[in-house]
Formats: structure tokens, sequence, C-alpha cells
């Protein structure tokens, strides 16, 4: 597109790359899933044993931990 907006320019630009599946999109989805899941999994490994702590033992403060 010659007078074409930039925006749409660019936009159509990234469909046509996710449709053809340009190797860099595919090895940046991979790599942002990668990330995106090890950090989830590293996240419920500490916050379910700690939820599960906080939910089944009594201590001091532990209305200020839980809000209801």
């Amino acid at each position: 597109m010659v007078n074409g907006s930039p925006i749409i320019e660019g936009f159509i630009e990234a469909i046509n790359l996710i449709i053809t599946l340009n190797p860099q999109v595919v090895e940046i989805t991979i790599r942002s899933l990668y990330v995106s899941l090890t950090a989830t999994f590293f996240a419920a490994l500490i916050a379910l044993p700690a939820g599960a702590l906080i939910y089944f033992y009594e201590f001091r403060g532990k209305h200020a931990v839980v809000s209801t």
C-alpha cells in the first residue's frame, strides 16, 4: 500500500507473519510460552503450600493475612 496508514500496514504485516509461520515469530512465541509457564509453575509451587498452611493452621496475625 502506497498511501495506507502505517498502523494498518503494520497490522497486515503482523497477520502475514503469523499466517506464514515466520520462524522468528514461532521462536518468540515458544520462548514467551516457556517463560510464562515456568513462572506460573514456580508461583504455584510456592503459593499452593502457603495457601494450605494459612487455611489449615491457626496463628497470630492470621486475620491480617486473610481477607474475607
